[in-house]
């Protein structure tokens, strides 16, 4: 009884930790880390989508 409890935790608690990460070829990009970083690893992004408040006015970019 106790291994069918044990399974689901287990996978469910790798799985969270998993979602922290992203893996860029042979580095690893984690929650927290610079923007500096991540645009090292990345690059620089092909689009961004202008972000505007209520009134139309711009806010900045995401």
């Amino acid at each position: 009884m106790r291994r069918l409890l044990l399974i689901p935790l287990l996978t469910l608690s790798l799985s969270v930790c998993a979602s922290e990460t992203l893996r860029v070829g042979q580095q690893v990009l984690s929650v927290g880390d610079t923007a500096a970083h991540a645009l090292d690893l990345l690059g620089t992004p092909a689009y961004k989508e202008p972000v505007e408040n209520t009134f139309g006015a711009f806010r900045g970019e995401r």
